[in-house]
């Protein structure tokens, strides 16, 4: 599935937004391919496109970026396997988690060039097998993100059909935790508006598990729609959603399978990524800031009493 670039007029608000120019997005991407080469422990060069995204949603910060940079090859070698290793989209297990959820980006830009995200269960039965696979899942679609799409933030649609309490008790409070530190402060994916449909009894609970971990500014901006989603189109026009909400787009399930493709066009990326784009701790500097990994190691997961 190709997420369609944005129009003449969409990347002149993401540019507006952001604060920044084409003409200072080339010039800032080539000061951070030189202060790469400069870098031993990090590796170089680095696919332009990733710094331009990190140039865009730091609303053109290249002190920041280089921080991100610096920190997002950092996670991938300071004990965290669960996440950054056997990224392989032809992996069962993989193969069974992107199957069974949606967590795909959708085609096309809403007018102020915001990309929205659909998470759905598909296979609830499968769905609670496979948290850490599915937390893998959608960081590897924001990776390749980062490679296709030029955007001034993300809208969630975030569906609860299906979801039970059994669901949410398979999620541990470290991978919470990481999941949403990675996703908001590494990756730097600006999340401009939450959109929870049929929500349920669940929502309180699910509310109150992710508040410790999100931007307070991001928690409010979370819309509930119980069983209506008229309110949807208030916001987002109809030719942005699928046809699941009365948009005009695919069904979630169509596109689902289209960015199952998408992923596993990467395949050989992802490998490559794994391992080579890391860092080397042993060629770091004396006076560079060395990223902890923020939580340290974490020993096994516990699951949540959610009774």
């Amino acid at each position: 599935m190709s997420l369609l670039p944005p129009n003449e007029e969409q990347l002149r608000k993401i540019y507006e937004q952001m604060g920044v120019t084409e003409e200072s997005l080339d010039r800032d991407v080539i000061i951070l391919q030189e202060w790469l080469t400069k870098q031993p422990h990090l590796p170089s060069p680095a696919d332009p496109r990733r710094l331009q995204w990190y140039l865009l949603q730091t609303k053109n910060s290249v002190e920041e970026s280089k921080r991100l940079l610096d920190a997002f090859y950092t996670i991938r070698s300071s004990g965290n396997p669960e996440l950054f290793r056997d990224r392989d989209p032809l992996r069962p297990e993989l193969q069974a988690a992107a199957r069974s959820t949606t967590m795909a980006p959708l085609p096309r830009l809403t007018p102020e060039g915001y990309r929205i995200v659909a998470f759905k269960m598909l296979k609830p039965e499968a769905a609670i097998r496979l948290p850490i696979e599915y937390a893998k899942i959608s960081m590897m679609s924001t990776e390749i993100r980062m490679l296709e799409d030029v955007n001034a933030g993300t809208v969630l649609l975030v569906d609860l059909s299906g979801y039970t309490t059994s669901h949410l008790s398979t999620l541990t409070m470290p991978l919470i935790r990481k999941y949403s530190y990675y996703t908001q402060n590494i990756y730097k994916s600006r999340v401009k508006a939450i959109h929870v449909l049929n929500a349920s009894t669940l929502v309180e609970k699910l509310s109150n598990l992710l508040r410790p971990f999100l931007k307070e500014k991001v928690f409010k901006r979370m819309c509930i729609h119980p069983r209506d989603n008229h309110r949807l189109f208030e916001t987002l026009p109809q030719d942005t959603i699928p046809e699941d909400y009365g948009g005009t787009l695919p069904s979630l399930a169509e596109l689902n399978e289209k960015w199952l493709e998408k992923l596993i066009s990467y395949r050989d990326w992802f490998h490559q990524e794994e391992h080579e784009q890391k860092v080397d701790e042993t060629k770091r500097p004396s006076n560079s800031e060395q990223y902890s990994g923020e939580f340290g190691v974490e020993g096994s997961f516990r699951k949540l009493n959610l009774d």
